[in-house]
């Protein structure tokens, strides 16, 4: 973390693309005049976050957690979608909750109302909350993993997707990775067990790499085609 934070700061979820998303919608409002803090849920409240104007994306705290810094800074603003959040966001009436968008894109509608979102966010959002219904959205997220989580990367790249050559040839990269990418999971998938849970019959798996949201979606997918439950547990 920086050692001396600036007056506008950034708290965002930590190895999220969609976290990653949303802090660089704020990087494209407040540039090099903001610190990005990026965070694990749970975590504490960094230190040095008084007096500042503080947004916070795809990322919240409780309620109590939320009153405090609100009180000990000029303004707080929370954006986010995930449902656990819910109650302790919309506590508040200048923070944004919606769980039909991710927190990339109502972050960047939040800091530019006017401009389009970029095709980047969007993808994102359709993986982040399982739409997974843009054309060729595997290959294009399997590629999008492969850029650093820069910002300056991420700005080239959104700049480079306007141009259809370099998009095919995006999409095409992503299409042989996915397929490598795949055969992982499956494989993964395989060590899965029955266990119970809340009195009902689950799959899970002992699991923390980046593939857990993907296996948890399997899981709970197969656990329901059989008459279970729609539930899947990844652990660690």
């Amino acid at each position: 973390m920086e050692k001396e934070l600036k007056e506008i700061v950034i708290i965002y979820h930590a190895d999220c693309p969609d976290g990653f998303g949303a802090a660089y919608a704020a990087w494209k409002k407040f540039g090099d005049n903001a610190s990005y803090l990026p965070c694990y849920m749970p975590a504490p409240v960094p230190d040095g976050i008084t007096d500042k104007e503080l947004y916070i994306v795809d990322y919240s705290y409780d309620k109590n957690t939320l009153e405090q810094l609100i009180a000990s800074n000029h303004s707080v603003v929370v954006i986010d979608h995930h449902l656990s959040a819910k109650e302790f966001v919309t506590s508040f009436s200048q923070n944004i909750f919606d769980t039909n968008h991710s927190g990339a894109v109502l972050t960047w509608q939040y800091f530019h109302p006017d401009q389009p979102v970029p095709s980047v966010l969007l993808y994102v959002e359709d993986h982040d909350i399982w739409n997974n219904s843009l054309p060729e959205h595997v290959e294009f997220n399997v590629a999008l993993n492969q850029v650093p989580r820069t910002f300056q990367d991420w700005d080239t790249l959104i700049e480079n997707l306007k141009d259809e050559n370099f998009l095919i040839n995006f999409i095409a990269k992503g299409s042989f990775m996915a397929k490598f990418e795949s055969s992982i999971i499956t494989e993964l998938a395989d060590l899965k067990e029955r266990v119970l849970f809340e009195g009902q019959e689950v799959w899970a798996i002992n699991y923390s790499g980046r593939y857990k949201s993907i296996l948890g979606n399997m899981l709970a997918e197969e656990n329901f085609a059989t008459g279970g439950i729609a539930l899947g547990i990844v652990y660690a």
